[in-house]
């Protein structure tokens, strides 16, 4: 028979394995939510946006391409396209270091294609689990957050690209342009990022105007999409809610 020391001894080894591994669980349940998504995202494009100035500008355009892909990586979540998602990402990541590395235009295209493909593969996966979720809870509202996040953030990435192809693609008044700046942190952020978002909130200030058809186009799809994205995303959480009260 064990002693009764050997037997508590056994017991207390096997909880702290067992709490070691719950908590590790927890732990990494937490990084995989919605809300560490939209936390990422918000502190990605604050830190960007302090250290902007500081004459980092291909650095922190190269390190938000890669740490908005590692952010939806741990976000996504789907057994199915998980996988096929951390490849992609991985080549994508390695695409961004080629053009960070290099100063082909060519290769800062391709690796701005790969990340709005990328960036918009997860969108969808996460839309489809939010969509195809029967409760509502505060990281599902999360969730349809970033997708509108990512939403701004795709075409900011397509912007840049049509910009990069037809120089004239867009009209931006002299004065809004900072010129303290280098070009790709200027472009990205100070010009594409804020044109996607304005365009997509239906702000449309006025000082940067799509002119190719290109542009155009794609203006009006981001703005339709934003639009018809809160109607049914409003529409899906009430309904959602509407049933669990039921």
């Amino acid at each position: 028979m064990a002693r009764p020391g050997t037997v508590i001894a056994v017991f207390i080894s096997a909880y702290h394995h067992d709490g070691s591994a719950r908590m590790k669980h927890l732990i990494f349940s937490q990084m995989q939510t919605f809300r560490g998504l939209f936390t990422s995202i918000c502190l990605i494009f604050t830190l960007a946006a302090f250290f902007e100035g500081l004459g980092f500008a291909d650095e922190i355009l190269f390190g938000i391409l890669t740490l908005l892909m590692l952010s939806a990586v741990g976000a996504v979540n789907d057994r199915h396209g998980q996988k096929f998602f951390i490849v992609s990402a991985a080549i994508t990541i390695a695409m961004n270091m080629a053009a960070y590395l290099t100063p082909y235009l060519n290769l800062d295209i391709l690796s701005l294609t790969l990340n709005l493909l990328i960036l918009g593969y997860a969108s969808w996966l996460i839309f489809l689990k939010v969509f195809s979720a029967t409760q509502i809870d505060s990281d599902l509202i999360y969730g349809a957050i970033c997708i509108y996040l990512f939403l701004g953030i795709d075409c900011a990435i397509a912007y840049d690209v049509i910009g990069l192809l037809d120089a004239h693609a867009f009209a931006i008044q002299q004065d809004v342009k900072d010129q303290s700046l280098a070009p790709a942190i200027e472009t990205f952020m100070h010009t594409y990022l804020y044109f996607s978002f304005s365009t997509l909130t239906s702000v449309g200030y006025g000082d940067i105007v799509p002119v190719s058809s290109l542009a155009r186009y794609t203006a009006i799809l981001q703005a339709v999409a934003g639009q018809i994205y809160l109607s049914v995303l409003v529409a899906r959480l009430v309904g959602l809610h509407i049933t669990a009260r039921h």
